[in-house]
């Protein structure tokens, strides 16, 4: 028997026919058509949240550059008027007297 005639070629027709016909349901299914025309109205809407979220990281960076700046000129202040406590206000144990007449 020669190499042509072990090929089923009525199984292989019938093989490639069903894969076709498969081809052309879902193609031509209304689920495929429902699926697309949902598509096509959410991907908008996917594009709209990654400008969103693009403009929010641009606006949270910038805040947090001006509350890291905002931060260490607190913490200098603090330093300073802690400095001034502690030569004018102290009162002797590490705690600053309350000007109201208690202590610390």
């Amino acid at each position: 028997m020669s190499k042509l005639e072990e090929i089923d070629f009525k199984g292989l027709i019938t093989s490639l026919d069903e894969t076709v016909n498969g081809i052309k349901r879902t193609v031509n299914s209304p689920e495929l058509e429902l699926t697309i025309r949902s598509l096509q109205k959410t991907v908008p809407k996917i594009d709209e949240a990654v400008v969103s979220i693009r403009d929010l990281a641009v606006t949270l960076n910038d805040n947090s550059k001006s509350l890291a700046a905002n931060l260490e000129q607190t913490s200098i202040d603090a330093r300073a008027s802690d400095g001034t406590r502690a030569k004018g206000a102290g009162t002797g144990d590490g705690h600053v007297e309350n000007r109201r007449g208690g202590g610390g």
